[in-house]
């Protein structure tokens, strides 16, 4: 499900409890704009050594859990 989030409530939302969360859900009356997002690359090797991207934020790299 997309969630469509102000900029100042990004930190919050982020932060909360699952209980807290559905105080940020609300119903979205503006026109919706889709830009693509940047591209990805897959890890290459250079000089033999693998380069991974970075995780992105708030990702625990172990599990891949968001939260």
């Amino acid at each position: 499900m997309v969630i469509i989030l102000a900029p100042s409530d990004y930190d919050d939302w982020l932060n909360c409890s699952v209980a807290e969360a559905p105080r940020y859900f609300r119903q979205w009356l503006g026109p919706l704009v889709i830009e693509a997002a940047p591209l990805v690359r897959a890890p290459r090797a250079i000089s033999g050594q693998v380069i991974q991207p970075p995780a992105p934020p708030n990702v625990d790299p172990e599990t891949g859990e968001l939260f």
